[in-house]
């Protein structure tokens, strides 16, 4: 945990200073808010541990809120900028909003990277555990970083039409028929990002389930031996049968998704 927290302690004030960047900003103080922060997830260290184990308070679980909270600040602000764009035509250079893409991707890699260890460790029951490990992230969590690519990807799509018309055949598709469009290649990276979510817990499961020393544990195996302490027909049975149902839940909106991206249309 101390490694992934000096990995915090640099990610955030790179993340804040690519903010910074792209909305020229004081890069010194994006600097200084960056490290605030991280000092900010490990301010709860300094509680008593009853206090901290009331308020449900650790390490790891500030860094997951601040990342989570940091991003759909992005989110909101990156895709304002989007929309001035595709609406009314402002321009905006790539270079000034990749460093903030990049960060972002990484802090988005870091969160998954804490959640689940973080889920490792939680005391909950099978259904509890067995619903994070298969919902994945929260869904605000992941369209809010579905909303930044879609917006970042808009912005590249602009550029590269102002600097070669002749690609407009394409890009006018989607900067220039209203919202629509742009709301089509959100609703795609949400699904797609859940997608990926839900491919790489299924590598991680299977690659560590037979791994008992690593970093890693796999939560299917440590529910099981939860649900199934006896190794019985039946219990292995109910475990079975809330496996499935979790699983199949969690298609519920990429299924709509998959609905709504025709049926909106081009």
């Amino acid at each position: 945990m101390p490694f992934l927290f000096i990995i915090f302690l640099v990610l955030m004030p790179a993340a804040t200073t690519g903010f910074a960047y792209t909305y020229d900003l004081p890069t010194g103080w994006a600097v200084l808010v960056g490290l605030g922060i991280g000092v900010l997830a490990a301010a709860s260290l300094a509680l008593p541990m009853k206090v901290r184990s009331a308020l449900g308070l650790g390490l790891a679980r500030n860094m997951e809120l601040l990342t989570k909270l940091f991003l759909i600040i992005v989110s909101v602000s990156v895709a304002q900028r989007a929309i001035e764009m595709v609406v009314g035509g402002a321009a905006i250079s790539p270079t000034r909003i990749l460093p903030l893409l990049l960060t972002v991707v990484a802090l988005y890699i870091f969160y998954l990277l804490i959640a689940r260890l973080h889920l490792q460790d939680k005391v909950a029951s099978v259904v509890e555990c067995l619903t994070s490990l298969l919902s994945g992230p929260p869904l605000i969590f992941t369209l809010a970083m579905s909303v930044i690519i879609s917006s970042c990807v808009l912005v590249v799509m602009h550029y590269f039409q102002l600097a070669d018309p002749s690609i407009a055949v394409f890009t006018v598709k989607f900067l220039e028929r209203g919202i629509i469009p742009p709301l089509t290649v959100v609703l795609f990276f949400w699904g797609l990002l859940m997608l990926m979510n839900k491919a790489w817990t299924l590598w991680l499961e299977d690659r560590h389930r037979d791994r008992p020393g690593s970093d890693f544990r796999s939560i299917l195996l440590q529910t099981y031996n939860q649900a199934v302490p006896d190794k019985s027909e039946g219990q292995a049975l109910v475990y079975l049968d809330i496996l499935w149902k979790k699983s199949a839940e969690f298609y519920v909106i990429p299924r709509y998704i998959n609905w709504a991206i025709p049926i909106l249309g081009f």
